[in-house]
Order: C-alpha cells, then sequence, then structure tokens
C-alpha cells in the first residue's frame, strides 16, 4: 500500500509489484467532504474598552483536531474496505518518505482497525 499526501489531499492505492498493477485506491478527491464540526471561534467576549463602552472581541480560535485528519481515518476505512472486497488482507506499507505522524498514521491506523494487516 502507498501512501501520498499533498498539502490539500491525501491518497492511497494497494500496488501489486510484481505486475505493476494498481488493486485498489481510495484518496480525498473521491470521499469527499466530510461534516466535521467548525470550532467555537466565532464566539465574541464583551469587554469594556478604555472609554467605558462595551465592544465585541473574537476570541483565541480553539484547536479541535484536524479536518485534514479526519478525512485521512476516512481513506484509510475506505481502502481496507476496498481490498476486502478484492479479497487482500495482508500488505507492505510504503509511507512515500513521509514521517509516520499525522495524516499518515491517522490513515494506516484506520486501515488496521477495518482488517488490513502491515
Amino acid at each position: 500500500m502507498c501512501v501520498y499526501k499533498s498539502a490539500k489531499h491525501i491518497y492511497a492505492q494497494i500496488v501489486d509489484d510484481t505486475e505493476g498493477r494498481t488493486l485498489a485506491a481510495a484518496s480525498s478527491l473521491k470521499v469527499g467532504p466530510l461534516s466535521v464540526e467548525k470550532p467555537e471561534d466565532e464566539k465574541t467576549d464583551e469587554k469594556q474598552d478604555k472609554k467605558g463602552k462595551k465592544g465585541s472581541k473574537k476570541g483565541k480560535p480553539v484547536h479541535v483536531g484536524g479536518k485534514k485528519t479526519a478525512v485521512a481515518r476516512e481513506v484509510g476505512k475506505v481502502i481496507a474496505e476496498a481490498a476486502k472486497q478484492k479479497g487482500i488482507t495482508k500488505v507492505c506499507f510504503d509511507r512515500g518518505g513521509f514521517q509516520y505522524h499525522g495524516r499518515i498514521a491517522a490513515l494506516a491506523d484506520e486501515a488496521r482497525k477495518n482488517g488490513l494487516e502491515f
């Protein structure tokens, strides 16, 4: 299983190296947008300024988690399901030179949860 990530998307494919054929593929382009809840950074705090007037200022944005990581998990689930349909249970994981953390790790973990063995 080969994984590639760009700034916006993530791609995974299961390739048969002996024949040079792609057996299954999944990407964030095919998964589509997820309905991930946005952080509540639109809250306003009423504070008095120096002149005694009440004003509203935006609070600091709260980091809830990455939408890209959630999409990577979904791609991991889709690639595992596609592999099951083809009768593939065991793969060699090629992270494509990317560090094993963040989106790459999320995709791999979700693929493992859904039945793929690395």
